[in-house]
C-alpha cells in the first residue's frame, strides 16, 4: 500500500487524474482479495465515478465486475447483479462482438473496393461503346 500512496502523491503532483483513477481501482481491487470490503467499497466508487466522469468504458468494466464480486460477497444480490448487467451492458455496448466487428469491417472494406473496381471497368469499357 506504500506504493499506492506513493504513485497518488505522483499523480497528485503532476495532475494525473488517470493515475488516480487507476489506483484506486487497483486498490479497490486488493482490499476486495483481502476482504476488506468496506475498503475496497470505498476506493471502487471514488473510481467508478472517475472513470463515468472521463467515459472510460474499459476501466469501467472493470470497475463493475470488481463492484458486482464485492457486493455478491457481503451478500447484496440485488446490488451484485445490478453491476454485473452494467458489466455486460458496458461490453456489449462498447466491445459489442469484436471478432465478428473486424469481419464486418473488413468484408465491407472488400465490397467498397469491388465496387470501385467495377466503376473504373465499366468507365473504361463506356468510351469504346459510344464510339462504335
Amino acid at each position: 500500500m506504500a506504493y499506492y500512496a506513493a504513485s497518488d502523491a505522483i499523480c497528485e503532483a503532476l495532475s494525473i487524474d488517470f493515475g488516480l483513477m487507476i489506483n484506486k481501482a487497483n486498490r479497490g481491487s486488493l482490499y476486495l482479495m483481502k476482504g476488506q470490503f468496506s475498503m475496497a467499497l470505498k476506493e471502487l466508487k471514488a473510481a467508478e465515478e472517475m472513470a463515468i466522469a472521463y467515459d472510460l468504458p474499459s476501466i469501467a468494466l472493470e470497475i463493475y465486475d470488481y463492484l458486482s464480486q464485492l457486493y455478491a460477497a457481503i451478500g447484496e444480490q440485488a446490488l451484485s447483479d445490478k453491476y454485473f448487467r452494467k458489466c455486460i451492458e458496458v461490453k456489449q455496448q462498447y466491445f459489442g462482438d469484436y471478432p465478428r466487428s473486424m469481419i464486418q469491417a473488413w468484408e465491407l472494406q472488400n465490397e467498397k473496393l469491388h465496387h470501385v473496381e467495377s466503376k473504373n471497368a465499366y468507365e473504361q469499357r463506356l468510351p469504346s461503346v459510344l464510339c462504335v
